[in-house]
């Protein structure tokens, strides 16, 4: 079950680092744990994308003053995964 969450993590760092206003702090993932970091310059501020996630369901961790950690686990499916990049495109443009 395990392999499947760092297969989830990794398809959710591709997905949003392919976002140009999505910086991967910590590279890819090796485990289940994604690190990012929203861009200053976007339409929306970090602090502003934390609270739209966070009414779309999505809820992950302020690690630091724009550092956030997303965390894949049993209850996250690849379903799961494309409905974040999705939401995390639409705040994002």
């Amino acid at each position: 079950r395990l392999i499947e969450d760092h297969q989830n993590a990794q398809l959710l760092a591709e997905g949003l680092s392919s976002l140009p206003a999505i910086s991967l702090t910590k590279g890819m993932p090796q485990t289940n744990m994604v690190f990012i970091s929203i861009l200053a310059d976007t339409y929306t501020t970090p602090d502003r994308a934390y609270e739209t996630l966070k009414e779309n369901g999505i809820l992950f961790g302020k690690v630091g003053q724009n550092e956030f950690r997303l965390v894949t686990h049993h209850g996250i499916s690849r379903f799961d995964i494309e409905h974040v990049l999705n939401v995390f495109k639409d705040i994002l443009r």
